[in-house]
């Protein structure tokens, strides 16, 4: 009943592109919750970004790279 709203079963039925920016030190939503995503959804169209040191936060690398991705995407 719930798979339908969960990430993990949509992602790999879904044809738009996704796309994750993670901190490798995030202490609040551990890296590895996006990592299973990813390797589940082998189908989907994912690109994941890496940002090693950074914790629970959005950087202005990450806001760089979210406005190129967006670009090259749409």
């Amino acid at each position: 009943m719930f798979l339908k709203y969960d990430p993990k079963f949509i992602g790999s039925t879904t044809k738009k592109p996704i796309l994750f920016l993670h901190g490798e030190s995030d202490l609040v939503i551990p890296i590895d919750g996006q990592l299973d995503f990813l390797t589940t959804n082998y189908n989907a169209k994912i690109d994941f970004l890496k940002y090693k040191d950074v914790n629970h936060t959005i950087t202005n690398r990450m806001k760089t790279d979210l406005f190129d991705w967006l670009d090259k995407k749409f």
